[in-house]
Formats: C-alpha cells, sequence, structure tokens
C-alpha cells in the first residue's frame, strides 16, 4: 500500500511538472510589442562588462557550474550560424513574458507558493536551492532559445535532442536522462507549441535527475535497506536511489511483468519487488 502511495506521490509531481511546461508553451501566445527591453543573448554572460547587472559570478562547484548567472533575466541563444540581429524582433516580442513566467515556473517547480515572494528568495531558491527543475526554455521556429537561468550558452541549441522529439509532441513528453546544457543529468519534459504559419516551437522544463533519485522512496523506508527505481518499460533505469547507473537494467525480468500490466510485489527470494505504473509517463515506480 505505501509503495502503491509513493507511485502516486511521484506521477503527482511530474503531473505538474507537465503543468510547467505548458506554463512555458504559453509564453509564445504571449509575446508582446517590440519596446519592453532588448534581449541579452548568450555572449553577453561571459564577461561581467556585458552581463545583466544582475548576473552573480558562480564557482566551478556550485549549483550551474562557473561563470556568470542570472535568476531572473532570460537568456537568448541563436543557432549556429544565425546572426542575431536577423531575429531580433521575435527575440524582444519574447522578452517580457520570459521575464514574468520563466522565473515561477522555476519557483513552482520547488513549492507552488514561491510564485509569489520575493525577487531575493526567488533568486535563492533558483540559482542555491536543489529545486527540481533546473531549467526552462523556450525554442522559437525563427532560429533562437529563451531560457532562465540566463548564463552562457556553450553550443548550438538547434541540434538538441529534445527539439526533434518536442516537434511532435501534442502533449507533454517525458525524455529519458541526458546531459544538459552545463552537463548535469537531466530528465526533460517537451511539448510542441503550435503556431499559425510554419513550424512549431518547442517547450521544455529540464529537472534534475539528482533530484527525483531523492525522491524515489517514502520516507520511512530510507533507513531501511530500501531501494527505489525509476524504470522504464525496458527495465532501464531512469533514476535510481542507489547511484545504479543509468540505462542499467537491474531486474531483467521485469520487462516482462510490465508487458503484462502486472503490479505489486513481483519479486522473489531475498527481494520484494513492489511495482507500479506512472500512467504520464509510461515508466515504473519500482522498491526493492
Amino acid at each position: 500500500v505505501e509503495a502503491s502511495s509513493q507511485a502516486r506521490r511521484i506521477e503527482g509531481q511530474m503531473l505538474k511538472f507537465e503543468g510547467l511546461v505548458n506554463v512555458v508553451a504559453a509564453l509564445a501566445i504571449e509575446e508582446g510589442a517590440v519596446g519592453s527591453g532588448e534581449p541579452t543573448w548568450s555572449p553577453a554572460f561571459a564577461a561581467r562588462e556585458t552581463a545583466p547587472g544582475d548576473a552573480v559570478l558562480h564557482a566551478p562547484a556550485d549549483k550551474y557550474g562557473p561563470g556568470l548567472v542570472s535568476s531572473h533575466t532570460p537568456v537568448f541563444v541563436a543557432a549556429g550560424g544565425l546572426d542575431p540581429a536577423s531575429v531580433a524582433g521575435p527575440a524582444a516580442a519574447l522578452l517580457g513574458p520570459a521575464r514574468r513566467h520563466l522565473p515561477r515556473v522555476l519557483q513552482r517547480s520547488h513549492d507552488e507558493r514561491r510564485a509569489t515572494v520575493s525577487e531575493a528568495i526567488g533568486r535563492r531558491t533558483i540559482l542555491d536551492v536543489e529545486i527540481p527543475a533546473r531549467r526552462a526554455w523556450l525554442w522559437h521556429p525563427a532560429g533562437f532559445l529563451v531560457a532562465l537561468p540566463g548564463q552562457e550558452w556553450p553550443v548550438d541549441p538547434s541540434i538538441a535532442a529534445a527539439l526533434e522529439a518536442g516537434r511532435g509532441s501534442e502533449a507533454p513528453l517525458w525524455l529519458p536522462p541526458q546531459r544538459d546544457v552545463t552537463g548535469h543529468p537531466v530528465l526533460t519534459v517537451t511539448v510542441a507549441v503550435p503556431r499559425d504559419e510554419g513550424p512549431p516551437g518547442v517547450a521544455g522544463v529540464d529537472l534534475s535527475v539528482a533530484w527525483f533519485a531523492g525522491n524515489l522512496l517514502p520516507e520511512v523506508w530510507k533507513d531501511r535497506g530500501a531501494r527505489g527505481f525509476l524504470l522504464d518499460a525496458k527495465g532501464a533505469v531512469i533514476a535510481a536511489s542507489d547511484g545504479t547507473a543509468a540505462g542499467a537494467v537491474p531486474f531483467p525480468d521485469l520487462p516482462a511483468a510490465f508487458a503484462e500490466h502486472r503490479t505489486g510485489e513481483l519479486g522473489a527470494g531475498d527481494d520484494v519487488v513492489l511495482a507500479h505504473p506512472l500512467s504520464t509517463s509510461g515508466w515504473w515506480s519500482v522498491i526493492v
């Protein structure tokens, strides 16, 4: 019963995160008139002289790695080879909505009440606290990405695997673990953003794998030798409380049980394996 309840808690969190990626997608609906300020493009974060005034310098061991990072000024990143000046109009139109909503998306991933906190508390929440969401972003089909936190972006955003998957997803889609722009393992929930003309945009929220790993077990079981796993339908690890590597298949017999939709106690021998499906993602909550 407790394992089933834990699966429902995990799914409830995932449904909340799906709601947040829909908030990001709605930025495109709120595109405003040019004149709400100048977008801050990725190269500006390379030096204090060009970075936004609220950017703070992070050390290598800090949450977002070394460099200047802003909790409330989004970064705009042009596709490789694209001159930012050629997309200045649509970028400026997204600046206001991105400033209003992206900080709240990150804060709400931690606590729904954080959407209305002061900027000082919001800044600490985003930059220093290990909250579920590491990043919220929106790809505009004109050829640029807007994301928060703001920081220098070392890679071409147009080749990200999440874009190709997201373009075809009418409903929020969960992607397997990957490395984010700063090298941290994340789970991305993404969705297409339809437009009246042309290809769709893509919205995404990158969520910390470490946060998921720390929330796979009921609190009272964490010191009792239990292990928690988030597995895909093939039994591969998405996240694990014991540090098992992503992609490993620690229980080879489980995929057959998953295919037959067997739930509850599946184990034999010394291990008791308790498995429950998560309908939003097609993944499974497994406690051993």
